[in-house]
């Protein structure tokens, strides 16, 4: 169940739906994941009212990621990060991004935990290799 936190400068509707097409498919791309499992959250801030320091202040247009996956392999996370970055800059924002992996056991929903509700989630290790 992965799951992305993105808080970024207030951009319309377009750019938005452009960003989650983007998004999803350069996280499949670079995973293996199935088509259309990434959860995508927008959290907006009027241009010049997020406070910033060292570098980040200078560039109005940044983002901040955060993505809740599973343990990937050192060269899946470069992938995902290139990817996603790519998608970030075809709508002009550079991406400040972070990746929190977790195992299956450390997710609750609908009252229990994951592993608990499927077995094949149970049976995998916390160093879960995609197939990518």
């Amino acid at each position: 169940m992965p799951w992305m936190e993105v808080t970024m400068p207030t951009s319309d509707a377009a750019v938005k739906q452009q960003l989650i097409a983007s998004l999803n498919q350069e996280f499949i791309d670079a995973t293996g994941f199935e088509d259309e499992i990434l959860y995508i959250r927008f959290s907006e801030f009027e241009a010049g009212t997020a406070g910033a320091a060292g570098q980040l202040a200078q560039d109005k247009n940044f983002a901040h990621l955060i993505l809740y996956t599973p343990r990937m392999r050192f060269d899946v996370k470069r992938s995902v990060v290139a990817g996603l970055t790519k998608s970030f800059e075809l709508a002009g924002i550079k991406p400040l991004i972070h990746i929190l992996e977790f195992p299956y056991d450390n997710i609750g929903f609908d009252g229990q935990l994951l592993t608990d509700a499927d077995e094949e989630l149970a049976s995998r290790p916390y160093y879960f290799v995609l197939p990518r």
